[in-house]
């Protein structure tokens, strides 16, 4: 095991780390798997990201823009 900590308790440690302007932007998946740490491997699965994601509110999305052109995000849902 590499790593005891669960993903939502590393997502929410990784927002509350980061300034309001960054914390609050689209995140894109591979951005996110990037930043946290994976319990038997060193990078957690996709699959388990988007289940502790949406475990914490956030919702996915796409980015029609010019420069986002179709790709999915997530975004902290404001229901």
């Amino acid at each position: 095991v590499l790593c005891d900590k669960p993903l939502p308790d590393q997502i929410e440690a990784l927002m509350r780390s980061l300034p309001p302007v960054q914390r609050d932007r689209p995140w894109s998946m591979d951005e996110l798997v990037a930043r946290l740490q994976g319990r038997y491997s060193a990078r957690p699965h996709p699959m388990h990201v988007g289940r502790a994601l949406r475990a914490l509110g956030w919702a996915q999305k796409r980015d029609w823009t010019r420069d986002g052109g179709g790709r999915r995000v997530w975004v902290v849902s404001s229901e």
